[in-house]
């Protein structure tokens, strides 16, 4: 049978192309999606974003100034004061949201680069370069360049066993409508944010033992859960039930090396267990509520593994292709509650200090330590990590100072 021109596939992938590049552009209606969102932490943070970029296309000559990092960028920065004519002469952007990592900063270079910053500030410390690496393409930027360095940091071997993984991050940086299906999806899909929802076994046996019982957490597993027939849900229960009595949850297998520690399996040299729940106590009674066990979970994490490796390779990158692109960077190392030192190894933060002050030797770097901020009360954080509204205030005079002071050099 003779095949003709294949017109309609052609047309369809043009179609797509040109939903990709324009709908999902900083100019596409992003306002419209995030009004449908449900409070999703990370997809608000990422719409939020996409308006940011389009705001910027409006600054005028004035030097500009990008802000970036994670959810304690949006939580310690305070947009107000840099929208307040607090530093008259520079215009501000801030790019944050949850899941921001090396990894993802490294996505953010060519789109910073784009907008001819004359500064970047980048809000890192131990808690982003000695964190296990983790690959969340829907917190991307998009661009090659982070999934290039990435296998190299890595070696091809991780490439290789992590390649669903990889191909997924690589296909987030070629394609926004892939990027940002989790956004689509929770604008115009089957939305979970109502508790009632929930499967109550989910509920009972997953979150407050694994997720603090915070239902904000994993909210991709609750909607997967909930598109299962009944007898396929029954039967993850099923299954689930078993490998809790079997202390089997997350598998029998030992973590690679770049993925979080099995503290189930192998204690942390430098805190038991006791004392780590000793400890959970004390900080929550301190502050006053129950901290979900995630954020204690993250600071345990915290080693000198050779995930800490990439994840500081992977920021040398970043500050080295910003430079390289013309633009001078400030690294602001910020501030975590007192209370927090009590759960990681005090080697990690002298050799995210080291590390930090290696980038701070080339000319076109400089470097911000939390030790040279004015002391940041208890009462001024939210947790462990994210300051409050006073907090937040503080620290944003404090970059400003030092962004005024760059400035003016």
């Amino acid at each position: 049978m003779k095949r003709g021109f294949p017109t309609a596939g052609l047309l369809s992938v043009v179609l797509v192309l040109a939903f990709d590049r324009l709908a999902l552009s900083p100019q596409g209606p992003w306002e419209w999606i995030g009004a449908r969102l449900g409070g999703e932490p990370l997809e608000t943070g990422v719409v939020a974003d996409r308006l940011e970029l389009r705001r910027a296309e409006s600054f005028d000559g004035r030097p500009l100034v990008v802000i970036a990092g994670s959810s304690r960028v949006q939580a310690g920065v305070e947009p107000g004061l840099l929208a307040a004519g607090e530093l008259p002469e520079a215009n501000f952007l801030r790019l944050a949201h949850p899941g921001i990592t090396p990894l993802i900063l490294r996505t953010m270079t060519d789109t910073i680069l784009a907008r001819e910053p004359a500064l970047v500030v980048l809000l890192v410390s131990e808690f982003d370069t000695h964190h296990p690496l983790l690959l969340v393409p829907k917190a991307s930027f998009g661009g090659l360049g982070a999934v290039v360095d990435l296998v190299r940091a890595t070696g091809p071997a991780f490439a290789f066993e992590r390649r669903t993984d990889v191909l997924r991050f690589t296909l987030a940086g070629l394609l926004a409508s892939y990027r940002y299906r989790s956004v689509l999806d929770a604008a115009f899909g089957e939305r979970w944010t109502d508790f009632s929802a929930y499967d109550p076994r989910y509920v009972a046996a997953i979150q407050p033992t694994w997720f603090g019982g915070n239902p904000q957490f994993d909210r991709e597993w609750q909607s997967a859960l909930m598109r299962l027939a009944p007898a396929e849900r029954d039967a993850f229960f099923e299954g689930l039930e078993a490998a809790r009595v079997a202390d089997e949850a997350f598998g029998s297998e030992a973590p690679g090396p770049y993925d979080r520690p099995d503290w189930s399996r192998a204690e942390a040299p430098f805190l038991i267990d006791e004392d780590f729940e000793r400890a959970m106590v004390a900080l929550d009674g301190e502050l006053g509520s129950r901290m979900p066990y995630t954020i204690y979970a993250h600071l345990r994490d915290l080693a000198l593994a050779d995930y800490a490796r990439v994840q500081k390779a992977l920021v040398a990158r970043t500050v080295e292709t910003l430079v390289a692109g013309g633009t001078r960077v400030l690294l602001v190392d910020g501030p975590v509650h007192p209370g927090a030192a009590a759960f990681f190894d005090p080697a990690v933060r002298a050799d995210f200090l080291a590390f930090a002050r290696e980038l701070a030797r080339d000319a076109q770097v400089e470097l911000l330590e939390s030790e040279e901020l004015e002391t940041f009360a208890k009462w001024q954080f939210k947790d462990l990590s994210h300051l409050n509204r006073s907090g937040a205030r503080q620290l944003t005079g404090a970059i400003l100072g030092r962004v005024a002071e760059l400035l003016e050099r």
